[in-house]
């Protein structure tokens, strides 16, 4: 993803790489204790650019759990139980 500013050159940011960052984040760290500046820190975007590509933090974390199924847990899909 590509997130243009105003002001100096565009920022790029690889979705594949933003989630398992944040995968990690979640599954090393309660939900509730993480602050949006750690979520950024992590990720390695600027508040602004977190604001504007995510909104919060809760969008972050279902990426991170759109991730996390796509890794681990797919077999789940074809499970007939």
């Amino acid at each position: 993803m590509t997130t243009k500013s105003s002001r100096g050159r565009p920022k790029t940011w690889d979705d594949e790489t933003l989630a398992a960052s944040a995968v990690k984040l979640f599954l090393q760290n309660d939900y509730a204790s993480i602050t949006n500046k750690q979520v950024c820190e992590t990720l390695e975007i600027p508040e602004s650019s977190f604001y504007s590509r995510f909104g919060g933090k809760l969008a972050v974390f279902k990426l991170a759990l759109q991730k996390y199924e796509a890794d681990h847990l797919h077999w789940l899909r074809d499970f007939d139980g």
